[in-house]
């Protein structure tokens, strides 16, 4: 926005310590570090808020625009409040899936295997 050379910026601060002083130069300084400060925090609101109305006013608008298709589906005898993925009344049942599988043993942990018994005779 503003454009300096350094040349502008030089001059200028020849003149300040000429007319101003190098004592007072830094508290000057220091000054116009403040207030531009304050400066800045004032144009950052002022964004901020007007960032906030234009967001407010689209969020009106949305609302205004889902307001008048809730009304024309009223009047078509469509009963707005259907969910638009599913339309049936219940939802689907829930089907779980189970896999059967046997625990793998180790080697090692083999079962013996039982004796065979016959029947009429005792070992």
């Amino acid at each position: 926005m503003f454009d300096f050379a350094l040349s502008e910026v030089l001059v200028v601060v020849v003149v300040a310590m000429v007319v101003i002083g190098p004592k007072e130069l830094p508290r000057l300084l220091y000054i116009m570090g403040q207030w531009v400060g304050k400066a800045r925090r004032f144009v950052a609101q002022f964004q901020s808020q007007i960032e906030e109305m234009g967001r407010e006013s689209e969020v009106t608008k949305l609302r205004e625009e889902l307001e008048l298709a809730n009304q024309k589906l009223v009047k078509s005898g469509i009963d707005p409040t259907l969910s638009i993925h599913n339309n049936s009344p219940t939802p689907p049942p829930a089907v779980a899936v189970v896999e059967k599988t046997r625990p793998k043993r180790s080697s090692a942990a083999k079962p013996k295997p039982k004796p065979k018994t016959v029947k009429g005779k005792n070992p």
